[in-house]
């Protein structure tokens, strides 16, 4: 295996150095938005309730309006005006808190992740670039797991309007950091984790974690190295 020495890495959060159960969390966050909802009128069949959820929630977010709102926060208050709902924007606050609530009981820190990080930090320049529509739920996040001190450099879409695939959320990274797109590598868990890094001009590393019983993960791409686990970083970097 050929050893990288970049002088900074740039990580991924959510499924790099966070395990997110997204087979049992996705059923759960849409039962729980529906639990929130429904003493508002909610009245969709349960499969138009779902498919409406996945083009809110997992399309291109609405476009900010300076109504105060998080990204997350937005998507939610359009759901419920697409779905003739009148609420205030106090409960669309409130609604964004009860789910991200949920969601963190489906989360869970990499166990390798503390030693890694702290490894490489001795040496490398270490950033976080996160794509994350409620900053103040993933800041909450990184502090529960004791992650900052790790990190020059923390960035999360919904505070800065850039998002990955994007290749200028990696360009402010790097200027944060003083740091070149050849000086760097980007670990990462998806399409656009790798596609960003490769426009930014920055060499992704993906991290594709065996599932038992899930036969359908992301295939490895040609020229676009992978990795199991998060240990198997200190092997590949010198």
């Amino acid at each position: 295996m050929q050893r990288l020495a970049p002088k900074g890495i740039f990580f991924d959060l959510v499924d790099t150095l966070v395990i997110h159960d997204v087979p049992s969390a996705w059923p759960v966050f849409m039962e729980a938005l529906r639990d929130c909802l429904n003493p508002h009128g909610l009245a969709l069949a349960p499969a138009v309730f779902s498919r409406q959820c996945e083009l809110c929630f997992q399309g291109t977010p609405p476009l900010e309006s300076g109504d105060g709102f998080t990204v997350f926060e937005r998507r939610i208050w359009s759901f419920c005006s697409d779905a003739g709902l009148a609420v205030t924007s106090a409960d669309a606050k409130k609604t964004a808190t009860h789910i991200i609530g949920v969601w963190r009981q489906h989360i869970s820190l990499d166990p390798d992740c503390h030693h890694v990080l702290e490894t490489l930090g001795r040496r490398k320049t270490l950033a976080l670039v996160s794509n994350y529509d409620h900053p103040p739920a993933i800041r909450q996040v990184i502090a529960d797991m004791k992650l900052e001190k790790y990190f020059s450099v923390i960035i999360i879409s919904g505070e800065v309007g850039y998002q990955k695939p994007d290749p200028e959320i990696f360009n402010l990274a790097l200027r944060k950091t003083g740091l070149s797109p050849n000086e760097v590598i980007h670990v990462g868990d998806s399409d656009d984790d790798v596609n960003g890094a490769i426009s930014a001009g920055i060499l992704p590393i993906r991290i594709i974690r065996p599932v038992v019983g899930v036969s359908n993960a992301p295939a490895e791409r040609q020229g676009v190295r992978t990795i199991g686990d998060l240990k198997t970083l200190l092997e590949l970097i010198r």
